[in-house]
């Protein structure tokens, strides 16, 4: 949501403003200015003095300063010191700061003093103490209560010697906040070291990830080659097993068809065998007739066995024994 303060304001202004507060930021000086902020409608009552180099009073949270007040703009005004004098300058207010009961004109370097009083809205700061930075260092502080015992604030009413023990009481705050920064700077030495001490270790866990990573997929490439010429060796036993079954059929085959061949040609083989030795035998043989040889018959018989071998060959050719289970015996 847009501030309606900010929008009342011009560019040329805005632009002054961001500018003036670079400036001033940049600034080195020696001086500090104590201020008190009083309680509105209640002089008697305070906040506790602070310590400023610049004060910058308004309505946001990063004002050092907050005045809770719609009214009240942003960035209301700012006191700094200018050459080791304390001004005030007000940044286009809308409702205007107030030095003394007088109204100041906006964005215009006014000197103060000790005892001035600044008034923003309802609400009242005073200038307590402008000192340099060594009155209020809080190694070496140099407020005493020496001769305050019957000094009264003139704000408050009260004994001067319990103020200034109010203030010491501050410094050694500010001792002490010194040293807490110091140790949660060390601290957050610690924790950056410890942090990228981590990530350095997640970036070594990551590589080592990535290496295992890398080294899984090469193993299950090597496992899936291995299946797969494990699945071609399968396969070729199966295609070897498979030619041998046909050769085998084939021989069966060819067994088969041989097996009628041979059987035939036994046969032929035996009959002519039969022959012959039915021929053999009738030679072989000597009828009788009664009894008694006839004449005719030894002739024959003489006329056979005194053939020349010749004729015998070239009438009748030589024929291999055959078993008579097919099988040809030479």
């Amino acid at each position: 949501m847009s501030d309606p303060m900010l929008n009342s304001l011009q560019e040329s202004q805005i632009e002054q403003i961001q500018n003036k507060m670079a400036d001033i930021k940049n600034q080195n000086t020696d001086f500090r200015v104590i201020m008190i902020k009083i309680k509105a409608n209640n002089t008697e009552i305070h906040e506790q003095a602070r310590a400023f180099k610049l004060c910058l009073i308004g309505r946001a949270a990063d004002n050092d300063f907050i005045v809770e007040d719609p009214a009240c703009s942003r960035n209301h005004c700012i006191i700094y010191f200018k050459q080791d004098r304390l001004v005030v300058r007000d940044l286009f207010s809308r409702s205007g700061t107030f030095i003394n009961g007088t109204k100041i004109p906006a964005f215009e370097d006014q000197f103060l003093v000790e005892k001035d009083i600044i008034q923003v809205n309802e609400d009242i700061f005073t200038v307590h103490h402008v000192t340099k930075v060594e009155k209020i260092n809080p190694l070496a502080p140099e407020l005493t209560t020496e001769g305050c015992a019957d000094v009264k604030c003139p704000y408050c009413n009260k004994q001067a010697e319990e103020f200034v023990n109010h203030l010491q009481e501050l410094t050694q705050n500010v001792q002490t906040v010194c040293e807490l920064i110091k140790e949660q700077k060390k601290q957050q030495a610690l924790i950056q070291s410890s942090i990228q001490s981590a990530v350095n270790l997640a970036k070594k866990l990551e590589d080592a990830q990535n290496v295992l990573y890398t080294a899984d997929i090469f193993e299950d490439k090597k496992q899936l080659k291995l299946k797969e010429s494990k699945k071609e060796v399968k396969e070729s036993k199966k295609e070897l097993k498979e030619s041998k079954k046909d050769e085998e059929l084939d021989i069966n085959e060819l067994k088969q068809e041989e097996a009628p061949k041979k059987s035939r040609l036994g046969s032929v083989f035996g009959m002519f065998s039969k022959m012959f030795k039915s021929k053999s035998q009738v030679i072989e043989e000597k009828p009788t007739q009664e009894g008694d040889l006839g004449v005719a018959d030894l002739n024959i018989n003489e006329q056979i066995t005194q053939e020349p071998p010749t004729q015998e060959k070239q009438q009748e050719p030589a024929v291999p024994q055959y078993e008579f289970d097919g099988k040809i015996q030479e």
